[in-house]
């Protein structure tokens, strides 16, 4: 009736058509599927990355937290995957025990997640992301805070559950993510309100908790107009337009947010980058097979090859006349760049005063991230009530690890796609 609007229209051939599309759908769900459960992929990024962890600060932090080896270790293994197999629809346990990581259970996962989410680990390491590292206790460090709408997804588990109950895939609560960030946009602490109602109270707390750390100077980017009015303890930054005549008492910075341009122009870099490569690859096989020897006409076909393709800004080369070498680097930091776009707007601090501390000119805002948050573990519920089994700390625990995902990122100087395709193996060697 709904594909074909009356039963008047049922035919044989048409009911024939209907069920080989929905076969070839059912199989092409099926292929997803198992590419979702496929953990060979990903082992080696976890490996890695749980080498790199173990040599990083931010383990040192959580040793303080989490004094129990076994449970540092599961830790360490749910950081792992978090950051390189969020997608991969598998229980935390047998992800991490097929990776060699961890051999964990799923309740000590559980329960470490839950210590994640507590705020005595969020005070320690906004302790040493802020104040060990930047903080000057003469001058007040400014930390800005987004306001982010999001929502928190269960994750489907392919386990029993009584039809009557919630099954932890159709799970979602609505929330807003207040995020403390540097003025690079780099995340130094957050919390979370499941309202609007509770907003203003929730960062006042915020803003408390990491005054009581160090000296700083708390701007809260309300972009969508949600607070009435500052506060006492943290300023109160809104969108104006460029245009907007500039006002004497108030004080103006840029906000600065990156976004990649597209699955398209990602593929369309990558080909211009492997033409550019084949061209000098030739370039290198002549100059050893003795067809161009001049240094002239090598930097003419040089050239050439990085001008036809577009790539002088993110590809160099060098030619040694004297041991007759050829070489060519791309520069993974230009490429990065320039398959980035940027969006730009004017925030206004109105009654803005310097006794509370100059601003930047230009504040980074990589907040998109954290619009969707979801379950990691993938475990069955621990209470028939998805309620108790996504707790405060669960829920906050996840948001930790996406912060840590980017803290990581920023640490190693690593990108999403090299996080993700593995091309990080090759940074870290």
């Amino acid at each position: 009736m709904a594909n074909f609007g009356s039963l008047d229209n049922l035919t044989p051939s048409k009911i024939k058509a209907l069920i080989a599309s929905l076969g070839k759908l059912h199989n092409e769900i099926e292929a997803g599927d198992n590419q979702l459960n496929n953990v060979d992929n990903i082992i080696p990024q976890m490996e890695r990355l749980q080498q790199k962890l173990a040599q990083s600060k931010i383990r040192h932090v959580l040793e303080k937290t989490i004094r129990c080896p076994k449970l540092l270790e599961i830790a360490e293994a749910l950081v792992a995957k978090s950051a390189v197999g969020g997608d991969v629809n598998l229980p935390i346990q047998d992800v991490c025990k097929k990776a060699g990581l961890s051999d964990g259970t799923n309740i000590q996962f559980y329960h470490v997640t839950k210590k994640l989410g507590q705020e005595e680990v969020r005070q320690d390491l906004f302790h040493h992301w802020l104040v060990n590292n930047s903080c000057d206790k003469k001058t007040a460090t400014n930390i800005f805070i987004h306001i982010v709408p999001a929502v928190f997804k269960g994750a489907f588990y392919e386990g029993f559950v009584p039809e009557v109950f919630l099954m932890p895939e159709h799970y979602r609560k609505p929330l807003f993510v207040l995020l403390a960030c540097d003025e690079k946009g780099a995340p130094v602490e957050f919390d979370y309100v499941e309202g609007l109602k509770h907003l203003a109270q929730q960062i006042e707390l915020l803003v408390q908790r990491m005054k009581s750390q160090g000296k700083i100077q708390a701007v809260v980017l309300d972009a969508e107009n949600c607070l009435a009015a500052a506060s006492k303890n943290y300023l109160v930054a809104k969108i104006v337009p460029d245009a907007a005549k500039r006002l004497q008492e108030a004080a103006y910075f840029q906000g600065v947010q990156v976004q990649s341009r597209g699955q398209d122009k990602t593929k369309e870099l990558q080909a211009k980058l492997a033409k550019t490569s084949a061209g000098l690859e030739m370039i290198k096989a002549d100059i050893l097979l003795g067809k161009i020897t001049k240094e002239s006409a090598i930097r003419k076909r040089a050239e050439a090859v990085l001008k036809d393709n577009d790539c002088r800004d993110m590809v160099s080369y060098r030619y040694d006349q004297s041991s007759n070498s050829f070489a060519y680097e791309i520069h993974e930091d230009r490429v990065s760049r320039k398959n980035r776009s940027e969006i730009v707007n004017t925030w206004c601090i109105n009654d803005f005063s310097d006794k509370d501390g100059g601003l930047p000119e230009r504040v980074g805002i990589h907040a998109g991230r954290f619009t969707e948050i979801s379950d990691q573990l993938r475990i069955p519920l621990i209470n028939v009530c998805a309620e108790y089994h996504y707790s405060p700390e669960i829920i906050s625990g996840h948001i930790l690890l996406e912060v840590l995902k980017c803290r990581l990122q920023e640490e190693l100087n690593l990108s999403d796609q090299e996080l993700r395709n593995g091309e990080y193996l090759k940074l870290c060697m």
